[in-house]
Parts: C-alpha cells; structure tokens; sequence
C-alpha cells in the first residue's frame, strides 16, 4: 500500500515538473514570437535599405 502511495506521488510530482517545463517552454516561444513581430515591424528591409541599415 505503501508502495502504490509512493508511487502515485513520484507520478504527481513529474507530471507537476513536466507542467512547470511546458509552461517555461511556452513562455519562451511567446516572448521569442512578441519580438520576432517587433523586429518584421521595425526592421522591414525596404526601410533599413533607405536609413542605410543595409548598406555597407
């Protein structure tokens, strides 16, 4: 019985950990997205081709 007790804890806390790392994870990508757009919005090429942002 106690065994199964144990066993069914070890279970909670990784499915607990594996949350925690799904929601960092998500995190990640979210904040990798927001400045991602940011960048395509501020740096579209035909405008840095014309402030010289491309040019050497």
């Amino acid at each position: 019985m106690l065994d199964t007790q144990l066993q069914e804890q070890e279970l909670t806390d990784h499915r607990s950990t594996l949350a925690d790392e799904q929601r960092a994870v998500d995190h990640a990508y979210t904040c990798y997205e927001r400045r991602f757009q940011t960048n395509r919005e501020t740096f579209r090429p035909s405008q840095a081709a014309t402030v010289g942002i491309w040019r050497s």
